[in-house]
């Protein structure tokens, strides 16, 4: 059986990198039962570029996992060699999926401009696009 909560010297440290409506909700469910909560670290910003390297020692050797939405790179921050993985879903389906997502969310930047626009004006207008497409720029 594999211990998927302590990492040996040699493993790699596994990257998640998060596209958004794509499934990785429910894959950040199947991980927090695969894996302790002091092996994954959550990078939830740019900030958590330099948090990463401000990890006491032994939190820093006890990651197995770095997960969430950040772009290509991250491994080169890390003192050994990793792996990346995301999922990825049927364009058309995830851009429609993120705009009736951007719509029902008022936290969210876009949500004001989106709430009182149609699919089809969504669509239409070119700025409000870009909040959909960047996410498919993290893996370049």
């Amino acid at each position: 059986m594999i211990d998927l909560g302590r990492r040996k010297s040699q493993d790699k440290i596994i990257i998640f990198l998060h596209i958004p409506k794509a499934g990785g909700t429910t894959l950040n469910g199947i991980i927090n039962q695969q894996y302790s909560k002091n092996t994954i670290f959550r990078f939830n910003s740019i900030s958590s570029w330099t948090t990463v390297n401000d990890l006491p020692l032994r939190q820093r050797e006890a990651l197995r996992l770095i997960r969430g939405h950040f772009a290509f790179g991250l491994h080169q921050f890390l003192p050994c060699n990793s792996v990346y993985f995301t999922l990825l879903r049927e364009p058309v389906a995830r851009f429609v999926s993120q705009y009736h997502y951007i719509r029902r969310s008022p936290g969210l930047k876009a949500h004001e401009q989106l709430k009182s626009i149609s699919l089809d004006e969504y669509i239409e207008k070119k700025g409000l696009r870009q909040v959909t497409y960047k996410h498919a720029c993290y893996l370049v």
